[in-house]
């Protein structure tokens, strides 16, 4: 499986090719219940910055505090995008 960059403060629209196709392929994943956090704000095209603001906030979809980092359920985040398809 291609690895993703390591993504900082990245801005919307700044993510190649591979790491959306990437990030789509972990959302179809059946065999994940979570992914990791910048996973996640590449499928919602958000930096990672804020991404932690709105997860700390309690207003990132299916984001939850897993010790010292944060993990998104794939399954609401994907019903976040995609509704009850």
């Amino acid at each position: 499986m291609p690895e993703v960059t390591r993504i900082t403060n990245r801005t919307p629209n700044t993510y190649s090719v591979e790491e959306k196709e990437e990030a789509h392929k972990q959302l179809h994943d059946e065999t994940r219940e979570v992914m990791h956090m910048s996973i996640a704000c590449i499928l919602l095209d958000i930096g990672l910055a804020p991404g932690y603001a709105l997860a700390r906030k309690g207003d990132f979809p299916g984001a939850k505090r897993v010790g010292d980092s944060w993990k998104v359920s794939r399954s609401v985040l994907k019903e976040f995008l995609y509704g009850n398809n």
